[in-house]
């Protein structure tokens, strides 16, 4: 389970939890605390792909200016 997957989990729980609670204070913490966990793995999806780009060896990254195909794959260089 990559750590995003796991705050997820940490989400839900503290919904769980929210659930059970019997005041409203306590139900509003708990709400609070699920939102900054779902916050946190948006963050975690967001900078994973970033830091993926980064690692592709030089010769595989595309061109400034250039895009990559929808499949992923560096554009076609001219010869």
């Amino acid at each position: 389970m990559n750590a995003a997957d796991t705050y997820k989990q940490y989400a839900a729980d503290c919904m769980r939890l929210a659930d059970g609670e019997t005041t409203e204070a306590a139900r509003n913490v708990m709400l609070n605390m699920a939102l900054a966990w779902v916050r946190l793995a948006q963050q975690k999806q967001a900078i994973v792909p970033a830091a993926a780009a980064k690692t592709k060896p030089e010769s595989e990254r595309p061109l400034p200016g250039e895009a990559a195909k929808a499949d992923g794959t560096p554009p076609s260089r001219p010869h």
